[in-house]
């Protein structure tokens, strides 16, 4: 069949009367098929040697489409059709670069990285929400859009370095270990060869990051702080003294729901905790009757302190404006009232000196455990061995804090 059979006049005017498609020939397997709606495609038929449906060796026909008329003019076409009779197959060779754009797409390290994240279900929302915003920030912007398995140290120092000079040092501290699970998660897919960020020790290549202490007042000024709470609207003033009272971080209370509370003992779930174990906070007098206080408050709300609409928690931002109205800005946090209390409970002592509690206790207390790869047996000797001193320990407290409170 001669090439070049149409015109662009022919190609505008066609129209198809049969209510099927009418299919114009060009030559060499160009087609311009019309339809009855007016519709106008171009298609390139081939035939390439296979097998039929019958198994015997034959030609079999295909046809790959060109794109419609008029947003592919005719010139267009042939020149897209002379492209696909120099490939021996040219369905299949588009699918095979479909594929391999495709593969690319997902192989990169942001979606990776999205994935693995995506798979971290025994992390807390929030932690998963942190690490992804730090990716987002310094990570994807860089080396999102790559391959993962192109990807050196110098990539991943390049993030580091970003991360430094925004002055987010322990960000960039935080993210290595990050950077080291991302890879072996796509080094036991076949995504990558190495993990580039097993190249260079942290220390070597970061700057030091200085210790901050969250603020805290001093023992001396700890009267004046329990009074000034007092002063505060119900529910950020129940916060803060139920914080003060129980010395759990800030997120390990405030995400809290009224089925973890049973009788005298706050059961926090092993997924809000930081070092991943269940956890369990004996519940003083004084705190039973705050928790019922709140109770009063929550208008039938799931969470122990909901926020402004009810149907999400109160936030830690919320408890730190609450020490900013009452002119502690800067001066305490929220976790800061841990420090407080450890050093209170260790300098406890009676009168020949000896010390109230034991430092194991407290320190149970404060959740400074290691996680859940450790011995499960004997966090649970531990749990059960110090239980009945951290009650004693808390009623001391929520004691020592009335005290301070009528001083």
């Amino acid at each position: 069949m001669a090439l070049h059979q149409l015109t662009d006049a022919a190609c505008r005017n066609a129209v198809c009367h049969t209510g099927t498609v009418r299919k114009l020939a060009d030559g060499g397997g160009l087609y311009l098929w019309v339809g009855a709606d007016g519709s106008k495609r171009w298609r390139y038929r081939y035939a390439v040697r296979g097998i039929n449906r019958k198994g015997e060796p034959a030609l079999i026909e295909k046809l790959v489409s060109l794109g419609t008329y008029p947003a592919v003019t005719l010139a267009e076409a042939r020149a897209k059709a002379a492209e696909a009779r120099r490939q021996a197959d040219p369905g299949a060779e588009r699918k095979a670069k479909a594929h391999a754009e495709n593969t690319a797409k997902s192989n990169t390290f942001e979606a990776v990285a999205r994935d693995w994240l995506g798979r971290q279900k025994q992390w807390s929302p929030k932690y998963q929400h942190d690490t992804l915003a730090r990716l987002e920030r310094y990570a994807f912007p860089l080396i999102g859009k790559r391959p993962i398995g192109d990807l050196a140290a110098v990539d991943v120092l390049a993030v580091l370095d970003k991360a430094q000079a925004a002055g987010a040092v322990s960000t960039a501290y935080r993210l290595v270990p990050i950077f080291g699970r991302i890879f072996r998660y796509a080094k036991t897919r076949g995504l990558c060869a190495h993990i580039p960020s097993s190249d260079f020790k942290p220390k070597d290549e970061l700057a030091r990051p200085g210790r901050r202490s969250q603020p805290a007042v001093k023992q001396d000024e700890l009267s004046k702080l329990v009074k000034a709470i007092a002063t505060l609207e119900p529910r950020p003033r129940l916060a803060l003294q139920l914080a003060m009272l129980l010395f759990t971080r800030a997120n390990e209370m405030l995400r809290g729901e009224w089925t973890e509370i049973e009788g005298d003992t706050w059961h926090i779930p092993a997924e809000r905790m930081k070092n991943r174990l269940p956890f369990l906070v004996p519940l003083a007098p004084q705190a039973q009757e705050i928790l019922a206080e709140l109770k009063t408050l929550a208008c039938g709300s799931r969470w122990i302190f909901p926020g402004k609409t009810h149907e999400k928690p109160l936030t830690s931002k919320a408890l730190l404006n609450a020490f900013a109205r009452i002119g502690y800005e800067g001066v305490q946090t929220t976790h800061g009232l841990r420090r407080i209390a450890s050093t209170a409970l260790n300098e406890a002592a009676d009168e020949d000196g000896r010390p109230l509690f034991s430092a194991d206790a407290i320190e149970r207390q404060l959740s400074h455990v290691k996680g859940a790869d450790n011995n499960e047996i004997r966090h649970a000797y531990n749990e059960a061995e110090y239980l009945p001193m951290r009650r004693k320990m808390m009623s001391w407290w929520a004691d020592r804090l009335d005290e301070l409170s009528r001083s």
